[in-house]
Order: C-alpha cells, then sequence, then structure tokens
C-alpha cells in the first residue's frame, strides 16, 4: 500500500520514546475503554511518534466539517490527517477512507492521510 522508501523515511523522521513511557501510555485505562472521539488515540499516537503539533477537531475551509486531527510540521504546514471510525457509529470502511482524503486533498503540503478503524 505504501512505497518503502517513503514510509521508511516517515518513521526516521520520529523519534521512539522509551518503554516506561509506552507501558505507561498504552496502559492506561482511559486508552483501553476509548473514548467516542478517539482523543486517547491521538494522544497516545503523537506522543509515540513525538508530534508537538498535532490538532483534534480541526475544520475544513470550504465545506467546515472537521477532521479528527490533523498533523503539523514546524512551518504550520499540514503534513498529516488523522481520520477516526468510532466503534459505536455504523460507517462503512469505504466512507471513512473517502471522508479522510477528501479532507487530505484540501491541504495542499499533507502527504500523509492515517486512519484507525477502531472495530477491528
Amino acid at each position: 500500500m505504501f512505497q518503502k522508501s517513503l514510509l521508511k523515511n516517515f518513521v526516521k523522521s520520529f523519534t521512539t520514546p522509551d518503554h516506561d513511557t509506552i507501558v505507561k501510555l498504552v496502559t492506561r485505562d482511559r486508552y483501553i475503554a476509548e473514548d467516542a472521539n478517539g482523543a486517547e488515540f491521538i494522544i497516545l499516537l503523537s506522543k509515540m511518534l513525538n508530534w508537538t503539533n498535532c490538532i483534534r477537531e480541526v475544520k475544513n475551509d470550504t465545506d467546515m466539517k472537521k477532521a479528527d486531527a490533523v498533523v503539523y510540521d514546524k512551518d504550520n504546514n499540514p503534513i498529516a490527517i488523522i481520520e477516526l471510525k468510532s466503534s459505536d457509529k455504523n460507517i462503512s470502511n469505504r466512507d471513512i477512507v473517502a471522508q479522510a482524503f477528501r479532507y487530505k486533498n484540501e491541504k495542499p503540503t499533507c502527504r500523509f492521510v492515517i486512519i484507525y478503524d477502531a472495530i477491528q
């Protein structure tokens, strides 16, 4: 699905937190319970990948719909869209993928789309 060199460069650009930090983040009761809007997942992902500028619920410029989260680079340009599928909503996988890529297409500097399906 991804070009290996692109994925390798993306992963190399982040530092991995130490073992204790990962254990503390993953074993928290609030993360395991998972709230409806995926805030815990976004926080966990941000901390593990050392994203310092990850904003939740970002509105689009054209239709005012919201992406679940957007990751920005040091120049405040969007580089990744995060779209979550909540386990309590009946949305097909195709719909969430299309939705995520609509958000990505509105941000010209965005290069990555991260989709999380809580059901699977």
